[in-house]
């Protein structure tokens, strides 16, 4: 069940100019399901693709690029 979404702005730079070229990215924040999920936990979610992914994933992913 998603709860709440926004969209959010990552850069690796000190630079506003390089910092506006980056594209935002629509997050969510949405209820975990599952048989090993605790009870109320939630996770953030980034629209990547064609799909979502995690948060954490796609940050890894933005480190791995900005190397």
């Amino acid at each position: 069940m998603e709860i709440l979404q926004a969209k959010y702005l990552f850069a690796l730079t000190k630079s506003q100019r390089e910092a506006r070229r980056r594209k935002a990215v629509v997050c969510k924040l949405v209820d975990r399901l599952g048989p090993r999920v605790g009870r109320g936990e939630k996770k953030v979610v980034v629209r990547a693709g064609t799909g979502w992914m995690d948060l954490d994933a796609y940050a890894m992913g933005v480190l791995a690029q900005a190397v």
